[in-house]
């Protein structure tokens, strides 16, 4: 299975997503302990895990 990718403000050791990228993740049904790509749009990425996802 192919990794995620979620936009994030900035690459950093926690990131908050904005609600819109948490609603792709919970429509994509991804849960606590899956993988994700992060990227900034300014040419960085790194791969991530799920903490959790709040309504």
């Amino acid at each position: 299975m192919a990794e995620h990718r979620v936009r994030v403000p900035a690459l950093t050791p926690q990131m908050t997503l904005g609600p819109r990228e948490a609603r792709h993740l919970q429509v994509l049904r991804l849960r606590p302990g899956d993988p994700v790509r992060v990227f900034d749009g300014q040419g960085a990425e790194a791969g991530a895990t799920v903490e959790e996802l709040d309504e």
